[in-house]
């Protein structure tokens, strides 16, 4: 599962509850693909948006062990460029809030 799908599904299930059958398999199928990918219980969490407590998350992911940490590497290298390039969270933040207003439009 790629990092995207996985984050895409722990917020998209995270907003459900209770979860059962495939929904569960599929939340436990990203709460562990993101351990695999070096993230912690607590970054899966905040991932989700908060759809899922650490806890929730750490029994998800149980067995579950790092495999490649480059996908996490990835991520910090983004935030080093992206502060290279003198961007800053909150013009990150601006950016996804002008899209959101774009695409709630393109809805209208």
């Amino acid at each position: 599962m790629a990092l995207e799908d996985t984050i895409r599904t722990l917020q998209e299930l995270g907003k459900r509850k209770p979860l059962q059958g495939e929904e569960k398999r599929q939340s436990e199928e990203a709460a562990s693909a993101s351990r695999e990918f070096g993230f912690t219980d607590r970054h899966s969490s905040i991932l989700s948006n908060g759809g899922f407590a650490e806890t929730t998350i750490k029994e998800k992911a149980r067995g579950a062990r790092v495999k490649d940490r480059s996908v996490m590497d990835r991520a910090v290298e983004l935030m080093a460029q992206m502060v290279a390039q003198g961007l800053s969270f909150q013009n990150v933040k601006d950016a996804i809030r002008m899209k959101a207003i774009l695409d709630e439009n393109k809805e209208s």
